[in-house]
């Protein structure tokens, strides 16, 4: 179950995100990932404009984002994240 619906309900509902929607993200992610890197930096006039975030978990999402738009044409076991 997640929220309240079955697994085939889940599934039926999902739908394909569009080009655009994954490069928005691609990029929003790029920006908290730069974001945490400079909190783990601790740069002392450093003020980001979010939140703090935590930096193994964007990078892991950074890596996800980059492998699913193609990244520089990377495979999967080579993706970097730059920032």
């Amino acid at each position: 179950m997640i929220n309240d619906e079955s697994a085939t309900e889940f599934c039926a509902s999902a739908r394909l995100r569009s080009e655009d929607e994954l490069f928005d993200t691609a990029y929003e992610i790029q920006e908290f990932h730069v974001v945490a890197l400079q909190c783990c930096m601790s740069r002392p006039n450093y003020q980001p404009s979010v939140s703090a975030v935590d930096e193994g978990v964007v990078r892991e999402r950074h890596h996800a984002i980059n492998w699913l738009v193609g990244y520089c044409g990377q495979s999967w076991d080579d993706v970097t994240t730059d920032t």
